[in-house]
């Protein structure tokens, strides 16, 4: 059976709602950005890509029973505007900027496998 650092894995490079909860929420605390349900957030991931190519280096995983935070290193790249990252910047302003910042995952939002 697949693990939660396995499912997130997986995700992160090929988002698919069998992953999710169907009542999982995202929620970006930086920028305010809530996306509610599976299909949803699958979506919100998929059109982000078109805005922003974000390169990730995993530098921890912390996993409990149900849950698994994931500690990043990201390189942003804007282009398209600013998605979620910086929402309501003008896109003119970022398009071909990149940004590099710490980011926390703390992820409940995966289906269990082992239970």
């Amino acid at each position: 059976m697949a693990s939660l650092k396995d499912v997130y894995d997986r995700f992160v490079t090929q988002p698919n709602v069998d992953d999710l909860y169907n009542d999982a929420t995202l929620t970006f605390i930086s920028s305010g950005t809530n996306v509610k349900g599976a299909n949803e957030i699958v979506q919100y991931i998929l059109r982000s890509c078109n805005d922003v190519e974000i390169a990730e280096t995993v530098l921890a995983y912390h996993t409990a029973p149900t849950s698994l935070t994931v500690e990043v290193a990201a390189k942003c790249k804007f282009k398209n505007g600013p998605s979620w990252i910086v929402p309501g910047v003008d896109g003119n302003m970022l398009d071909g900027m990149v940004a590099k910042f710490p980011l926390v995952q703390s992820n409940s939002l995966f289906r269990n496998v082992n239970a």
